[in-house]
């Protein structure tokens, strides 16, 4: 009996131990799981918060690629308009003259890169290579000056000419000619 009995001492002992040694992996089968879980999560929401933060990105580009144009456009307009309206005292100037038929009152002196066509009674302003580098090419804006028909006013024609300067650049009244 003896025997029977260290048998199952042994056989009770070694139960234990294996049920142990499964609790055991049973514990740490559900801890990997749990962090396994907790890792899916968390890398998850880090993964929303980088596609957020590429929508942001690709947002912030589009409108860069949209709104690059129509700043450097409205940037050329408003240069050229500039450098219309230097010439204002000078187009007074050359009204006089036409209307009175005398010289200037003021001896007024040009802007950069402006000319006076003396028998033509123009004024043309450089705004291409050799001029104030508002638009890439060459071209040139001439105002014309016309007498109205009640002969006491000047009305100024503008007029555009060259390669390189775009409609969309020169202010309403102006008209392109191109060459």
């Amino acid at each position: 009996m003896k025997d029977n009995n260290s048998f199952k001492d042994f056989y009770n002992l070694e139960k234990k131990i294996f049920e142990a040694t499964e609790r055991q992996r049973a514990q740490e089968f559900y801890q990997r799981k749990k962090g396994f879980s907790n890792t899916a999560i968390s890398s998850s929401k880090k993964s929303i918060i980088s596609k957020e933060k590429l929508m942001l990105i690709v947002i912030v580009f589009i409108l860069g690629v949209i709104a690059l144009p129509i700043a450097q456009a409205y940037l050329i307009r408003s240069k050229i308009s500039v450098a219309i309206q230097e010439t204002e005292v000078i187009q007074k100037n050359l009204a006089d003259k036409i209307i009175f038929k005398n010289k200037p009152t003021t001896n007024t002196p040009l802007p950069k890169y402006t000319f006076i066509d003396q028998q033509l009674n123009q004024i043309k302003i450089d705004i291409g290579k050799e001029g104030k580098q508002l638009v890439t090419g060459t071209g040139y804006i001439t105002l014309t000056p016309t007498i109205t028909k009640d002969k006491d006013t000047v009305q100024w024609r503008c007029t555009a000419f060259g390669s390189g300067i775009h409609e969309d650049y020169l202010p309403g009244n102006c008209k392109l000619i191109k060459k």
